[in-house]
């Protein structure tokens, strides 16, 4: 089993009350280099990765700009700005993740991005999929949502979900999607859902502030999920089109 904490947008006051040792921690942005020296403190995962939000900018000295890769700014964390990578390198867990950075608004990737990047980023998938460098895909991660129908209503200019991440969605459905950008706090709608095509699931997941997850990697299955509030999944069916 892989245990998992999820973060994003807001930072809280975690406690590790039972001092459980965690395999990963994701971030899907907008959290300081300080705070995630603190959450990685208080679980001790064993491997942390994150994805740029588009208020990371700031911790970036003028000029600087990181590929993706262990980061000299977030100490001791991968960043995977736009990629691919399976944890069996890392912690020997074959567990496929891939990320994309930035919230959809004017500006420059990996803090920004037009949905055209995303058309971009997915030609590149589909290139290295074909050519097998690309197997499993457990995760995906994002600050900006992915668009479903019916999963994301009124959510104002700066929060909207992306078309084309929601294609990406639909073609890949991954096990899981992490993403960020919408805090629980500017609407009363559900911000998680368990996404059906044909007889498969999916699950969108919502980390802000935090999610602690349970997922079985022989079996590429959710187990258990919890939060500070508790968790209800709205369900979406992507197997049929509506009009």
């Amino acid at each position: 089993m892989l245990e998992i904490i999820c973060i994003s947008d807001e930072e809280k006051n975690l406690i590790n009350k039972n001092h459980k040792k965690y395999d990963l921690l994701i971030s899907c942005g907008d959290l300081s280099p300080r705070y995630m020296d603190y959450v990685i403190e208080e679980f001790n995962p064993s491997f942390a990765l994150m994805i740029n939000g588009n208020h990371d900018e700031k911790y970036y000295p003028a000029g600087v700009k990181e590929k993706s890769g262990f980061s000299d700014i977030f100490r001791g964390i991968y960043v995977l700005k736009q990629g691919y990578i399976n944890l069996n390198r890392y912690i020997k867990k074959n567990i496929g993740i891939m990320g994309f950075s930035g919230a959809l608004s004017w500006g420059a990737q990996p803090f920004h991005f037009q949905e055209k990047n995303v058309s971009k980023f997915r030609k590149s998938v589909d290139r290295r999929k074909k050519i097998g460098l690309i197997q499993e895909l457990d995760f995906f991660i994002s600050h900006t949502p992915p668009y479903i129908q019916d999963a994301f209503k009124n959510m104002g200019t700066y929060h909207q979900p992306s078309y084309e991440l929601g294609s990406f969605y639909e073609k890949y459905f991954p096990k899981i999607w992490f993403y960020g950008h919408i805090h629980s706090s500017y609407t009363s709608q559900n911000l998680d859902f368990k996404v059906r095509k044909n007889s498969g699931y999916s699950f969108l997941i919502n980390a802000c502030p935090v999610k602690f997850i349970l997922y079985d990697e022989e079996y590429k299955k959710l187990m258990d999920v919890t939060s500070i509030q508790k968790v209800m999944f709205s369900p979406l069916d992507l197997s049929v089109k509506k009009k």
